[in-house]
């Protein structure tokens, strides 16, 4: 992890916070590249996919076996099969869903807490400002974000996480370090949707994810 990182930890006083195996939250992950953090998350769960709804920005059009092919090569033979074997409830996967306006382009998804993986943009802050609007349009008091992003200084200094907190109505919980190596080990492998590039192994080791809750507090047109 960077030093930046790991001195913003220390100065908000962030406590490491263990998340469930089995008993997850019914929950919408967002940012995904190509299936394979929703894929692993399952594998890892070893139930089902049930209450767990994954979608991409960009449209998609493959079968879920197709979507398994894609990345098979990644994860044990019997993790495969397993998930070949998983009954698929009709909405699980979800396309041209933008995380900066859940309400509208996640309609009629079940969920309670939501999953971003690794965002980034031209302007990653004003992404997650507006992610955070959006969530707090979706959910209710109490329901959770958890967001997944890279320690290296260069891609930590643009979250402008020390800012963020007192603009958006969710407070810091804390941070897990364990979930995403244990992703990453189950055939996780993160694609760049915005640059194109291919940074897996350059961030991979420095991801953690940051756990935030949502306070009874609504957004007005005024905060942004």
């Amino acid at each position: 992890m960077g030093d930046t990182f790991e001195k913003w930890v220390k100065d908000k006083g962030l406590k490491i916070v263990a998340l469930p195996q089995t008993k997850f939250p019914k929950i919408l992950f967002v940012g995904e590249g190509d299936w394979s953090f929703s894929f692993a998350f399952v594998a890892w769960r070893g139930v089902a996919w049930t209450g767990i709804t994954t979608s991409m920005f960009a449209s998609d059009c493959y079968s879920y076996s197709q979507k398994i092919i894609e990345i098979e090569g990644r994860l044990p033979k019997i993790t495969v099969q397993k998930l070949l074997e998983l009954d698929v409830p009709e909405g699980t996967f979800r396309s041209n869903v933008d995380a900066e306006y859940l309400k509208k382009t996640a309609a009629g998804s079940d969920f309670t807490n939501i999953w971003f993986q690794c965002p980034w943009s031209c302007d990653t802050r004003f992404l997650l400002q507006r992610f955070f609007k959006s969530a707090s349009e979706v959910q209710k008091e109490g329901d959770h974000v958890y967001i997944t992003i890279a320690t290296i200084e260069k891609y930590f200094n643009e979250y402008d996480l020390r800012n963020l907190n007192e603009e958006i109505n969710y407070e810091l919980e804390g941070y897990n370090t364990d979930l995403v190596q244990t992703m990453l080990l189950g055939g996780y492998r993160h694609k760049a949707f915005f640059s194109g590039k291919d940074i897996h192994d350059k961030i991979a080791p420095s991801l953690v994810t940051l756990i935030w809750k949502r306070n009874n507090y609504t957004f007005t047109p005024e905060s942004f």
